[in-house]
């Protein structure tokens, strides 16, 4: 009797602990089932993500201007741009501010020793409303058989006016006018031997003097000239060769350029047939550790019918530094220098230089007693890159000044 008592106990116990196990079991099974079967609307879950992955108005405004021709735009990926900002400084435009975009690419994409074809576009403004854009390229083709140059540019230039001659802008007082010029100048070129190149060139030019002061005014009108504006289209002969280990900082190397061009009469309203000749011979050679001595011969020679206002002028930032740009003008320019550059430490880097010059109304009237003087010195500063910063002080007769620019003057 004892014994049966225990085996009910048992019986009830084991069946209670299975009874609450079962419970569990459909508690859970419920619970599972509620999660399973509880609506989710999968659209709208969809919509958040694409609403949260979307870029704002900001992003998607940085990234036009970063690639404004979008991702599709497959050609320029073929293009290596660059952009650069600089400042400068010379007495007829005071502080100006640059800003360029270059580009390099190769035409054809299976010549892995073609020369690479380049493009740019520079503007350049100043406090005393210097303004110029400039857009140039060069393209080469096949193993640099032929090479197509382009350059189209936009300038105004208020500048300083002593009169026209070397002898008015001895003794004249000084007055003024804005000079403006639009220039479009191509040439195609192709191989002769070796880095001599040699072509047609096609120039198409309009210039005008505006904003005459009333002494300006009087030296031209005392001189029987009436035009203030002209335009011309120039038909020419181009040869170059070039040697140069690098055209902004050479250190060894020739560069040789010659222009040849006539102006018909009837390819403009000049009222004249014109022509037009320019030289340049650069050489570039080591003398020392450190050291480059560079010599420069420039002629730009028009003829005597040619207007005013496009004339040469003794000046600038590359050639005769110090004079002021428009000083002395005639037909007919020359110019000669030779610089010292050295390497002195670091960065830094300093030159000295002196040449002559001289502007006559024909080469009949050349008077080496009026030759002009120029010399000077400067500073070279290392900002990478193949750039450097330069700072040169000028001296000439009746002038004197600061230039501050990018590169080497030439």
């Amino acid at each position: 009797m004892h014994r049966l008592l225990l085996v009910l106990v048992g019986l009830f116990v084991a069946s209670s602990v299975m009874a609450q196990e079962d419970l569990n079991t459909t508690k859970q099974s419920a619970q599972t089932q509620q999660v399973i079967v509880s609506p989710i609307n999968y659209g709208q879950v969809q919509q958040l993500l694409e609403d949260a992955s979307k870029e704002s108005w900001v992003r998607r405004a940085l990234r036009r201007v970063r690639n404004p021709l979008g991702d599709d735009q497959m050609a320029f990926d073929r293009i290596k741009l660059s952009s650069a900002m600089g400042f400068g400084y010379t007495t007829e435009t005071g502080f100006l501010i640059s800003a360029m975009l270059a580009g390099q690419y190769n035409i054809d994409q299976q010549n892995e020793a073609q020369t690479p074809s380049t493009l740019s576009l520079s503007v350049q403004g100043s406090v005393k409303l210097f303004f110029y854009v400039k857009a140039a390229g060069k393209n080469y083709f096949g193993s640099d058989e032929r090479v197509l140059s382009y350059e189209v540019s936009y300038g105004v230039l208020p500048i300083r006016f002593w009169g026209l001659g070397y002898d008015a802008a001895d003794v004249n007082p000084r007055s003024k006018y804005s000079r403006r010029a639009f220039d479009v100048n191509t040439s195609l070129m192709n191989r002769v031997v070796d880095r001599l190149y040699a072509g047609a060139a096609l120039d198409l030019r309009y210039n005008k003097a505006t904003a005459l002061d009333e002494l300006a005014e009087s030296y031209v009108v005392d001189q029987g000239i009436s035009r203030r504006s002209a335009f011309s289209v120039g038909l020419g002969v181009v040869a170059q060769y070039d040697s140069r280990d690098n055209n902004y900082s050479t250190t060894s190397g020739w560069f040789l350029s010659l222009l040849t061009e006539i102006r018909p009469k009837g390819f403009g309203d000049c009222g004249s047939t014109l022509w037009h000749v320019k030289a340049t011979a650069d050489y570039f050679t080591p003398l020392w550790t450190g050291s480059v001595l560079g010599v420069d011969l420039y002629a730009d020679l028009w003829s005597s019918a040619t207007p005013w206002f496009m004339w040469p002028c003794v000046g600038g930032g590359s050639r005769m530094r110090g004079y002021y740009f428009g000083r002395y003008t005639d037909r007919k320019m020359a110019t000669a220098q030779v610089e010292l550059r050295q390497h002195i430490y670091g960065p830094f880097g300093c030159v000295v230089w002196g040449g002559v010059g001289s502007v006559v109304d024909s080469h009949k009237s050349v008077d080496f007693s009026k030759l002009l003087p120029n010399y000077g010195l400067g500073v070279r500063i290392d900002l990478g890159k193949g750039s450097r910063l330069r700072i040169d002080y000028g001296f000439g007769r009746h002038s004197n000044g600061v230039v501050i620019g990018m590169n080497e003057a030439f």
